[in-house]
């Protein structure tokens, strides 16, 4: 398991605004905390949240805000991907993370991942429920995925499946 150091020194102190226009100090801890608490699971004899907290304090600039360290925090763990493998479940975790804190507050993003996913089921099987779980499962397991005009356009109010259109006379 690696140790944290217990204090980093920063070029400055970095802020990132509130939600209610005040600004809080960036703290490495609360990085660390963070990214360490999405570490479940994973080989800590491999993954360092520690490293990931200095690369992303490194990156700060005046002004990030918790969207964008998590971002860097994310980008960061999935380019350490190359020294172990669970970097790249930590660097989803956290992007996945990321998203479920930006979706609840300001709801710009219209479809996650997930309920995409159980659309297409639905819209594939309609009724048959039992069926739609089933292809839901097994597209959350990334067994397969179906081709993008299904995962755009099935459980739509305009279904179109196919890639290819032919117009008939």
């Amino acid at each position: 398991m690696f140790l944290c150091c217990e204090t980093v020194f920063l070029r400055g102190i970095f802020f990132f605004p509130l939600q209610d226009s005040r600004k809080e100090p960036v703290h490495f801890d609360k990085i660390t905390s963070r990214i360490h608490k999405l570490c479940y699971g994973l080989n800590m004899e491999f993954v360092d949240p520690c490293s990931i907290a200095q690369k992303v304090i490194n990156g700060l600039y005046p002004g990030v805000t918790t969207v964008e360290l998590d971002n860097l925090a994310a980008e960061t763990a999935a380019t350490m991907t190359t020294k172990h493998p669970d970097y790249a479940i930590l660097a989803a975790r956290i992007a996945i993370s990321n998203l479920h804190k930006e979706t609840k507050k300001v709801f710009s993003v219209v479809e996650r991942p997930q309920h995409m996913l159980m659309r297409v089921s639905i819209g594939i099987h309609g009724d048959d429920l039992e069926a739609a779980l089933d292809t839901y499962n097994l597209m959350s397991e990334k067994w397969f995925t179906h081709a993008s005009p299904t995962l755009f356009n099935s459980g739509t109010p305009r279904p179109q499946l196919s890639r290819y259109l032919c117009a008939l006379p």
